[in-house]
């Protein structure tokens, strides 16, 4: 024993003088237990305020849910009307449900055909055993049914045996125990099936090559997961880089060459079932084009024709006229600018010396236009106008990226596709795939077209989706295309099932600063739940026009932040800017309302200038001054940390040794072995911040325990708290011998004891049962009194659900009135683009056979005009040939005569002699 308590009092000394010192001395001193682990990371600043200003937010998010306490599931709307199960929201209590849901069924089950489906819910509460539970079905159109044939509830489990398509819809549990009631998230029940029917398939279909784009219909056959759509061509899979499929399984072919004749077909897959089917074939023939081309467009077009080139493409257009008379043509560019020499610049517009013919080369945007040639002759001095439209076309290509979206039920949000092209663009929206035909309640959209400086058309189309609930969660996709090109932008909407208000509230700083000289950014950032508005009031014009926005989430919060450039500034403008900002949110028909002056500070960062460094010596007891001088605009802040941990340090009476003085300098009136260690000054003015470390030296004493062996200290703490526990375990045994042998000694005592022990014992379970039947009592009281507010509760509630439902049905023949009216209206619309298409078509195919006349017209005028060409030169042939004959024979007469002449002339002379 007494080797034992002397190795205890070695060992118990210095752990008691070392915590005392160090731990209780100094330690404690510092508030903050973290920097003993990690000294160097228990102050964050950040040059660059946009990062302070996110990990603050961070952990500012943290700490308000940890305080509150989230409590996880989903809020179904009865829940939220009767209040049985609220958040905690502004300081309110958190109210959690007597009866809750342990056990729910998946959001989502796929199931086979003719395979038995089982669901599952669990619920608990102080009056367990007498849990009921129930199911709720409600089909593909959200409308509530009984439960189908074949489906079995068994106590909480329902069961599907044998899937078909009568068991597709939604099923919800309920667990009710008399007096409370709770239901489960829905789960959506699918049948995974596939026909290999197609809805539509493709058709053969002849082009000229040099055809901008044909499309090629397909819609896969239904089926569960929905069919992918691939294509084939020539039974091979398709590869082709100007080829794109649509959602619905159709197929773009840009910019149609000879090489995309051959067999087309489109090929759906259901993976789940690893089915395909393959659609009937479909041949898609390229023939040559009827004129001249160039980089696979029109060169030279007639009448009443739209020409489609590309930038940098050349193009010829004729002025198709004729006559006995040779006509004096004149060419205008639109309506009034005729084309003369001062727009034909560079040479790219050129007249041939006819005037029938108009080039242009190297094309630019600015071309796109009509042009017109005034054709005029002797001949009744007519005029006859020719027209050309002439589209320069351009990519179609998106002017802003569609970004992802977190919002919480009854939420508002805005999906915005703009698109540059030229010619403008068709814009088509898609959900999960379904193209959305018809603008229901809370869904609409609406598509503005303006022309751009550089000639170009900027097609912007604006999804609004108002009071969005849990079913508004997709893929949501914008298609723009025209003539001659498609692309497709897309973005997720995550709508949140968490109906949670968070009041709106500044999450940017109110200073911004810029360095002299230089170009800022001005920021407002609102965060809230549901998204805020925010805005800047009265900015100017010059402010306005540069003014961005961008949207985010925090949690189940939704940021939104408005910005724009200003500068550059000077040292003579700062605090001359100050711009309000105020931000808005909405709840429960209140408008909760915040504003912010954003300062706009010109200066200089700050830079270290002097100082005592890099080493400090003192003397333990004695004081010492350490200096830290900064320069900067505004003029920096010095803060001092020792071993991380900031300075001063207060004991209990609120007082400390360390004193930072009006210069920044630190005053340390009596030096210990915890400031034997390294200091930190730091030099910060919104611009940025400097630090410099300098070692103080502390003479007659060792480096703090606390800053520079804080592990060691524990470890020793540890161990000697097992040998006090040894101590007095040993103590008590001891005491407990000692106790049991004076009991030996002493039986009449003992007896005495236990009869007094007896009869406390008695005393105390009297007390205990009267107490109980108090609180028997005070128990039965209560639950009548809440059998009593339960059927008030449930009085209360049945009324409200009568209202309920007699909102709901006002609402659904609302609904149905309203999606009639925009029924009638689509098929109207329908009617009249069927009108328009067929008298568009019907004019084309009389403009066709006018051009067929006029060419067999024309083609006879030439072959009549040929063969009389052709006769009138047989005659001239015949003509000549009868002259030459008629000379040659001439001339054999005169020849003959000749002859006969000299012979007698011969003869005479003969005779003569």
């Amino acid at each position: 024993m007494m080797l034992i308590t002397i190795i205890s009092s070695l060992l118990i000394l210095p752990c008691l003088t070392t915590s005392s010192h160090y731990l209780l001395g100094d330690v404690l001193e510092t508030t903050h237990l973290l920097p003993l682990l990690n000294p160097r990371r228990s102050i964050e600043i950040h040059a660059n305020p946009k990062e302070g200003r996110a990990m603050e937010l961070r952990k500012e998010v943290r700490r308000r849910r940890e305080e509150r306490g989230v409590l996880d599931g989903s809020l179904d709307r009865e829940e939220e009307r009767t209040g049985r199960w609220r958040r905690e929201t502004g300081g309110e209590d958190k109210v959690i449900p007597s009866l809750q849901m342990t056990e729910e069924p998946p959001h989502t089950l796929d199931v086979m055909g003719g395979e038995t489906a089982t669901l599952t819910c669990r619920a608990t509460s102080a009056n367990t055993e007498n849990i009921g539970y129930s199911w709720e079905y409600e089909d593909e159109d959200r409308e509530v049914q009984n439960l189908s044939e074949g489906v079995t509830v068994v106590e909480n489990e329902l069961v599907i045996a044998e899937m078909n398509f009568d068991h597709v819809g939604w099923y919800q549990c309920s667990a009710s125990d008399g007096s409370n009631r709770a239901l489960s998230r829905k789960t959506k029940v699918n049948l995974i099936h596939f026909s290999d029917n197609f809805v539509e398939e493709p058709t053969s279909t002849t082009v000229p090559d040099g055809t901008l784009i044909v499309t090629l219909t397909c819609e896969a056959p239904p089926s569960y997961p929905p069919a992918e759509v691939t294509w084939i061509k020539d039974f091979a899979p398709l590869e082709d880089a100007n080829a794109l499929t649509t959602p619905t399984g159709s197929l773009y072919i840009h910019h149609v060459t000879a090489s995309n004749t051959g067999i087309y077909a489109c090929v759906a897959t259901n993976y789940a079932l690893s089915l395909q089917a393959t659609s009937r074939n479909a041949a898609l023939t390229v023939t040559e084009p009827a004129i001249e081309t160039q980089n696979h467009l029109p060169k030279e077009m007639w009448n009443n024709a739209q020409v489609f080139i590309r930038e940098g493409d050349t193009v010829t257009i004729t002025c198709g006229v004729y006559g006995e008379d040779e006509p004096d043509i004149v060419w205008y560019k639109g309506v009034d600018q005729k084309i003369t020499d001062n727009l034909v610049t560079f040479n790219r517009i050129t007249i041939s010396p006819d005037n029938f013919k108009l080039t242009i080369t190297n094309a630019e945007l600015s071309d796109t236009a009509p042009y017109f040639c005034i054709a005029s002759n002797s001949v009744g001095n007519d005029e006859l106008p020719i027209s050309t439209l002439l589209w320069v076309v351009s990519d179609v290509r998106f002017s802003l990226t569609m970004t992802d979206k977190s919002v919480v039920r009854e939420d508002h949000f805005e999906l915005v596709c703009e698109v540059t092209s030229n010619p403008p663009v068709q814009m088509e929206w898609y959900a999960d795939g379904q193209k959305l035909i018809t603008q229901r309640n809370h869904v609409s959209w609406d598509t503005g077209i303006v022309k751009t400086a550089e000639g170009e058309f900027a097609t912007t189309s604006t999804l609004r989706v108002e009071n969005s609930n849990v079913e508004d969660t997709g893929l949501y996709q914008c298609f723009a295309y025209n003539d001659h090109q498609t692309a497709m932008q897309s973005a997720s909407v995550f709508v949140s099932p968490v109906l949670q208000f968070e009041e709106v509230h500044f999450t940017s700083l109110a200073t911004m600063y810029v360095q002299d000289g230089s170009s800022g950014e001005v920021r407002c950032e609102a965060q809230g739940s549901p998204m805020p508005r925010v805005w800047f009031e009265g900015l100017s014009a010059q402010y306005a026009s540069q003014l961005e926005t961008s949207e985010g989430t925090v949690g189940l919060s939704s940021t939104k932040e408005i910005s724009f450039p200003i500068g550059p500034l000077n040292l003579d403008e700062s605090g001359q800017h100050t711009f309000t900002c105020t931000a808005t949110n909405t709840h429960a028909g209140i408008v909760y309302t915040k504003t912010q002056a954003v300062k706009v500070v010109v200066g200089y960062p700050a830079a270290w200038v002097n100082g005592t460094w890099p080493v400090v010596e003192t003397t333990k007891g004695e004081s010492a001054v350490l200096f830290c001088e900064f320069s900067g605009i505004p003029q920096p802040t010095v803060t001092w940390l020792r071993n991380g941990v900031r300075l001063p340090i207060v004991d209990d009476n609120g007082n400390s040794y360390h004193v930072i003085q009006s210069d920044g300098a630190l005053l340390i009136k009596s030096a210990k072995n915890a400031d034997h260690t390294m200091f930190t000054c730091i030099g910060t003015n919104g611009f940025n911040f400097v630090e410099k470390e300098i070692q103080v030296i502390v003479a007659g004493g060792t480096m703090s325990v606390a800053a520079t062996s804080g592990l060691s200290v524990g470890i020793i703490l540890f161990f000697c708290l097992i040998l006090l526990a040894l101590i007095l375990l040993y103590r008590h045994k001891r005491r407990k011998k000692k106790v049991d042998v004076a009991i030996t000694a002493n039986g009449t005592g003992m007896e005495h004891i236990y009869a007094n022990e007896k009869a406390l014992k008695k005393e105390l379970e009297e007390k205990k049962r009267k107490e109980e039947e108090a609180a028997r009592r005070a128990a039965e009281e209560e639950r009548l009194r809440r059998e009593a507010e339960e059927a008030e509760r449930l009085r209360l509630e049945a009324e409200e659900e009568a209202e309920r439902l007699r909102l709901e049905a006002e609402e659904e023949a609302e609904r149905l009135r309203l999606e009639a009216e925009a029924e009638a209206e689509r098929l109207r619309l329908e009617a009249e683009e069927k009108a328009r298409l067929q008298a568009e078509e019907e004019a084309r195919l009389e403009a066709e056979l006018l051009a067929q006349r006029e060419a067999e017209e024309k083609a006879r005028l030439e072959a009549e005009e040929k063969a009389r060409l052709e006769a009138e030169e047989k005659a001239r042939l015949e003509a000549e040939e009868k002259a030459r004959l008629e000379e040659e024979e001439k001339a054999r007469l005169e020849a003959e005569e000749k002859a006969r002449l000299e012979a007698e002339e011969k003869a005479r002379l003969e005779a003569e002699e």
